[in-house]
């Protein structure tokens, strides 16, 4: 059953804890067990990971920008406190722990693969946990450098990223190097620079982006969507938003006084 989650509940919805709706409330007083799709209270039993990983890694990042804010302006947010923040992002980040592949990826809900196996999508979701991993300053963490590795051993050939690794597409010729997936491995790989394989396959990953952009590829969609439902369709916006997120980044990076290093010499393209 459903439940709907109010802004100010975020904090005890990635907890597990959010109030449920009225109907959920019935069953709980007749003595049916209610069962919510968000966050568990046991993640390492948890079924169906694919459904929220993505999502909690959101939310860890909303929450990272609101505590951010609340840092700033000393203020504390409608309904919450510090003390639920900290709780939340304990779990949530236990949750995505638990659900981490043995390979080091995780799957994600929005995004799939036409051409991956199973019509997943673990470059999506592995970029975008690791994004959350990066924003708390968990690069180190052994979950992030298993996510990271994986990335790295994703890479195509051409430089690219397609939907895992070096995954064959029914067109002939093409090893299935995506605008979308790229730009995302590429932004995620950028948290961990000051390694010299990941150096490699950034600045590999980067001219791959350049590429697309000086020859106009980087308009191209690629079939996205619900791979669980069969549900695929084209945004036209992602490859465009998904390229200037990882660009800006490098720039930034590169940009950095202490980052002025032989090293960085590497990752321009």
């Amino acid at each position: 059953m459903s439940r709907t989650i109010q802004y100010n509940t975020l904090p005890n919805a990635i907890a597990g804890e959010s109030r449920p709706c009225r109907g959920v409330r019935r069953r709980r007083r007749r003595g049916g067990r209610a069962r919510a799709p968000f966050a568990p209270r046991d993640p390492g039993r948890a079924r169906g990971f694919a459904v929220i990983i993505d999502l909690t890694a959101h939310a860890l990042r909303a929450i990272n920008v609101w505590c951010a804010q609340e840092k700033d302006s000393g203020a504390i947010p409608v309904g919450t406190t510090s003390s639920e923040f900290s709780r939340a992002i304990e779990r949530g980040f236990s949750f995505l722990t638990h659900s981490q592949r043995s390979d080091g990826s995780w799957v994600p809900l929005w995004f799939g693969n036409q051409d991956h196996p199973s019509e997943e999508n673990p470059t999506y979701g592995t970029a975008k946990v690791l994004m959350a991993y990066r924003d708390f300053n968990q690069t180190a963490s052994p979950e992030a450098q298993r996510g990271l590795e994986w990335l790295r051993q994703s890479q195509n050939d051409d430089g690219g990223w397609g939907g895992g690794a070096s995954i064959p597409t029914s067109q002939p010729g093409n090893v299935g190097s995506s605008v979308e997936e790229t730009a995302l491995a590429v932004e995620a790989l950028l948290m961990d620079v000051a390694s010299d394989s990941t150096q490699k396959a950034v600045a590999k990953g980067l001219r791959w982006l350049v590429d697309a952009v000086e020859s106009g590829a980087y308009l191209e969609n690629s079939p996205i969507g619900f791979y669980f439902a069969k549900l695929w369709y084209h945004e036209t916006l992602y490859p465009l938003v998904f390229t200037v997120a990882a660009l800006g980044r490098a720039l930034a990076w590169s940009k950095q006084p202490s980052r002025q290093t032989s090293s960085t010499a590497r990752l321009t393209c």
